[in-house]
């Protein structure tokens, strides 16, 4: 078998284990309706990360800026891993576990809903900035993988990916990304028609 199949195979096995976990899904569910009411109501996604993660998160905020599948938006969405000078600054005259909390605590509000993507679930800036989102009443959410063993405290909704593989984690990550996307916006046009 080629390494693509390979590839395509493990893959399949680890969405088949995501999507069979009933607990999974339930917080996938229950994080979808928040993200929808968020929206709804007018506030913004936040979306962070680093490397690969960061690369998911300026993806996804591009689908609620742009469209996934349908053109009903935009919907406010951010990606905070994209100013190289931003991140910089912070970096050189704070501390690079800051790059996410600092911006949290100057872009983010009450009623926002941010999402930190860590495939190690060990990411100190990552997990910060969840924490100081979550003492900013801003609703959270950890996509992350079987490596994640810390506090959970200040996370409302913990995805975590069957996997120990990075680059898997990342396409589960980014799968689940568009299936928020897509029932996001099935949502919203539902609540637009009624309107």
């Amino acid at each position: 078998m080629t390494s693509v199949l390979k590839s395509a195979k493990n893959l399949s096995e680890i969405i088949s284990a995501w999507s069979s976990d009933p607990s999974e899904i339930i917080i996938f569910q229950e994080m979808t309706k928040k993200i929808i009411s968020t929206l709804d109501a007018g506030k913004k996604i936040i979306f962070f990360g680093n490397g690969g993660s960061a690369a998911e998160a300026s993806h996804l905020a591009g689908e609620f800026l742009g469209k996934c599948e349908f053109d009903i938006g935009p919907y406010p969405a951010i990606s905070l891993s994209d100013s190289s000078a931003i991140l910089t600054a912070i970096s050189n005259d704070w501390d690079f576990n800051k790059i996410f909390s600092r911006q949290i605590r100057g872009l983010g509000e009450k009623g926002d809903f941010a999402i930190g993507l860590t495939t190690s679930g060990k990411s100190q800036n990552v997990l910060g900035g969840l924490e100081t989102a979550k003492s900013m009443d801003i609703q959270t959410a950890l996509w992350t993988s079987e490596h994640f063993q810390n506090d959970s405290t200040f996370i409302d909704y913990l995805i975590k990916v069957p996997s120990k593989r990075i680059p898997r984690i990342q396409e589960l990550h980014l799968f689940i990304g568009h299936a928020l996307c897509a029932e996001v916006e099935n949502s919203l046009l539902k609540l637009k028609t009624k309107r």
